[in-house]
């Protein structure tokens, strides 16, 4: 099932809904990247492209790909994905302060 949260209070009142369920499956909560990423979509079905005219397949796709947005990026696409991990690290601090708080 999927969902949108608008708070992190929401988001801490859906895992404890989730649990009191007595639900032994994981809730994966992630935020979007702030800009930056936008226009990747056409670039990621080049690199795709690229993957299969090479050759390229099962596992050693991704590691196509993310070369390849790397390459054709000039590295925006780690320094944003580096700034997501923080991001959604930081999500995960605040969704769990919240959750405690409704214990």
């Amino acid at each position: 099932m999927s969902a949108r949260v608008e708070t992190v209070e929401e988001a801490a009142r859906v895992a404890q809904a989730h649990w009191r369920l007595d639900r032994h499956t994981a809730l994966l909560l992630a935020r979007p990247a702030d800009g930056g990423l936008d226009d990747l979509e056409p670039l990621i079905e080049k690199a795709v492209t690229a993957a299969t005219e090479r050759g390229v397949s099962g596992q050693a796709v991704t590691p196509f790909v993310l070369a390849y947005l790397h390459e054709h990026t000039g590295g925006r696409t780690i320094a944003v994905n580096k700034r997501l991990i923080v991001d959604n690290a930081g999500l995960a601090a605040e969704v769990a302060a919240a959750f405690s708080a409704l214990s």
